[in-house]
């Protein structure tokens, strides 16, 4: 993400940006999952600015992690922090990240994210977001730290085979809480992050600059939208929650037109704009909250807590048979009725 993108973000949004502070967290050793990331990146960055005790910077990415550590030595070289090679997936990698990092708050930022992608390879998008925050939450209960687990809103009621593997993820964290008083994780739900890696905003600007048209899936298309610093804001503030599980919605009005945003971007009422179709797995609009949860308030006027159905107690099996379904050689079909019989709304044909 781009440095500068925070100073244009409110006139890209449309909005004034939520201020959201992050809570002192200078005692804390905090481990980072999917460092090497858009929104792993900033966290780190952040964290480092903060002054944290201790920050653990976890992916699989070797030279976009070696590049982010190189990165911080030259601008933070106050700052303690560790580089660590490690696939989330892998429990004994992670096992051995956890032992020599010893953290208290471990922001889980590691996922796949494209939903067309995702889309042809539901495999992946099982063991990599399922598999892994089951590893990774086994490891905070295991080491008593406090979880900050990043969903989406493509969670919320998913056709797409990336929101019902988040989708399967919140359910599982809630299950594990239901039996475990001492593991609290917090969810975190929120929209696309302007200007991440992959994003819109970043395709529609590599076009611009190339001075070619702008590509948009719709017309209608409407998106919700963080800026950087308040997606990093938000992570923060709910590594602080009250010691009660819970899902957290970051409450930043209607969604988006991407018309408004790439007309915003151009600033040229006769820059071109080209409508291809959306793709697989997208729908028109999203939702941040299921038809069962109701909203709750926190201690920040713009942050909300969901409160919905009880986890049911079959989860925590479904979800270990998806697992051990996607690590086999199950065809694909088999894969999507499982992952369907777990998260009801992706309707699949087996």
């Amino acid at each position: 993400m781009s440095p500068n993108l925070e100073q244009h973000a409110a006139r890209l949004l449309g909005r004034a940006l939520v201020d959201i502070q992050a809570p002192p967290l200078e005692d804390a050793r905090v481990l980072v999952t999917g460092a090497a990331g858009s929104i792993g990146e900033a966290l780190v960055t952040r964290l480092c600015d903060l002054g944290v005790a201790h920050v653990t910077a976890l992916d699989r990415a070797e030279t976009r992690l070696f590049r982010l550590g190189e990165r911080l030595r030259a601008t933070r070289p106050t700052a303690n922090v560790e580089l660590a090679l490690a696939d989330v997936c892998d429990r004994h990698s992670v096992a051995r990240a956890f032992a020599r990092a010893r953290p208290t708050v471990v922001l889980h930022a590691a996922a796949y994210k494209h939903v067309p992608m995702l889309e042809a390879f539901p495999r992946a998008a099982i063991l990599n977001n399922l598999s892994g925050t089951r590893v990774i939450a086994d490891a905070c209960a295991d080491a008593g730290a406090k979880l900050v687990f990043i969903s989406t809103d493509k969670a919320v009621a998913p056709i797409s085979v990336m929101g019902a593997s988040k989708r399967a993820c919140e359910l599982y964290l809630a299950a594990r809480s239901s039996q475990d008083s001492a593991f609290t994780p917090s969810t975190v739900r929120f929209g696309n992050v302007l200007g991440s890696r992959g994003s819109v905003l970043e395709i529609l600007s590599g076009q611009l600059d190339a001075r070619a048209p702008m590509t948009l899936t719709h017309p209608e298309m409407r998106r919700f939208f963080l800026a950087p610093g308040e997606a990093v804001g938000f992570v923060l503030w709910a590594s602080s929650a009250p010691d009660a599980a819970g899902v957290y919605v970051l409450d930043t009005g209607a969604p988006l037109a991407i018309t408004d945003l790439a007309r915003r971007l151009a600033s040229d009422p006769d820059q071109p704009i080209v409508f291809i179709g959306a793709r697989p797995g997208e729908r028109l609009e999203e939702r941040l909250m299921h038809d069962d949860e109701r909203r709750v308030s926190t201690s920040h006027p713009h942050v909300v807590r969901l409160e919905g159905a009880e986890a049911s107690s079959g989860v925590l099996a479904a979800c270990d048979a998806l697992c051990e379904l996607a690590r086999s050689d199950a065809p694909d079909p088999e894969l999507l009725a499982s992952l369907s019989a777990l998260v009801p709304s992706l309707e699949r044909v087996a």
